[in-house]
């Protein structure tokens, strides 16, 4: 699963993040946050730290290589380790950007809140990936969950970019109230493929 600017990921201002996410663990079905006291559950959302970026590194590739292997054709470049990890040290360290991980004993999963001058909402929900061996686990869920609660103290409605092909990540984000706009397309470094712009109220949580 993917969001915005996913031509430059196959090649490869907003208030802070959430104070009580910050504090603490998201539990997986328990719809609270679990405090760092607690005992862990055995699948939490938390923010990320410095020391995750290796790991959501590899999780991006695992997800992206994946989840894109029918839409980009074998010729088309693709990411790297080495062209990623700068990128998300920057959005890790980024004190306006809520970036979140799925963990148990590994990590999962993750996902960015970002503020995007270049949407509607002027928020934007990015780079939500799952590694692919835990797909249709609940995880996307949960971590859509997490990033909507934070979304929601930052605005009123939330947009997303998605690949047009990528009916796997449309269907799950339709099923949880996010609408196409109209008229709204991203062109890709890779000819004939482009991202579709989602918008979601977030009045309307859905789990």
């Amino acid at each position: 699963m993917c969001h915005n600017a996913q031509c430059v990921e196959w090649q490869g201002s907003s208030p802070p993040v959430a104070e009580s996410l910050s504090r603490g663990l998201w539990s997986l079905g328990s719809g609270r946050l679990v405090g760092m006291g607690e005992k862990p559950p055995k699948l939490g959302i938390r923010p990320a730290l410095a020391g995750d970026v290796d790991a959501i590194v590899g999780v991006h590739l695992a997800a992206a290589l994946t989840g894109f292997a029918d839409i980009f054709p074998p010729s088309a470049p693709k990411p790297t380790h080495e062209w990623l990890r700068p990128r998300w040290q920057e959005l890790v360290a980024d004190p306006d950007v809520a970036t979140l991980v799925a963990e148990a004993t590994d990590l999962l999963g993750c996902a960015v809140v970002r503020p995007e001058a270049e949407v509607p909402t002027q928020i934007l929900l990015d780079r939500l990936y799952v590694r692919p061996d835990r797909w249709g686990k609940g995880i996307g869920s949960l971590l859509h969950e997490a990033a909507i609660e934070i979304a929601a103290s930052r605005g009123d409605a939330i947009n997303l970019w998605v690949l047009e092909a990528n009916t796997r990540a449309r269907g799950m984000y339709e099923r949880r109230g996010w609408r196409l706009v109209p008229g709204w397309t991203l062109p890709n470094r890779q000819p004939g493929i482009i991202d579709v712009l989602y918008q979601r109220a977030l009045a309307d949580r859905c789990p």
